[in-house]
């Protein structure tokens, strides 16, 4: 799956609003089917708060500029429970949007 990564500026219900490393503003949409890690371990929605890092893996929207998240990760840049790469679990990241959308 594409991912994002970065710091949440606002969270509004199921969308979430983050700046990533570049100084780029992305959002992402959760849903009922979205899964939450924090540091590695299981996490929840809640940790997932304004000034928050989050990495963020699923599909890119139509509009090219959304991310609908199959899984947020929560913790601090670059810990290996904040899925080294990009991936999750330790696994490879696969681009970001507009990488398979």
């Amino acid at each position: 799956p594409a991912h994002v990564e970065g710091w949440v500026g606002k969270v509004d219900g199921a969308t979430i609003t983050l700046t990533d490393p570049a100084g780029f503003t992305r959002t992402v949409t959760t849903s009922s089917a979205t899964t939450y890690q924090k540091d590695g371990a299981a996490g929840t929605a809640a940790e997932v708060k304004v000034g928050v890092f989050i990495r963020a893996g699923g599909k890119v929207a139509g509009d090219g500029t959304t991310l609908t998240a199959s899984r947020i990760g929560t913790g601090s840049p670059g810990r290996p429970g904040m899925m080294p790469g990009g991936g999750f679990d330790g696994g490879p990241g696969d681009g970001g949007p507009g990488a398979n959308a």
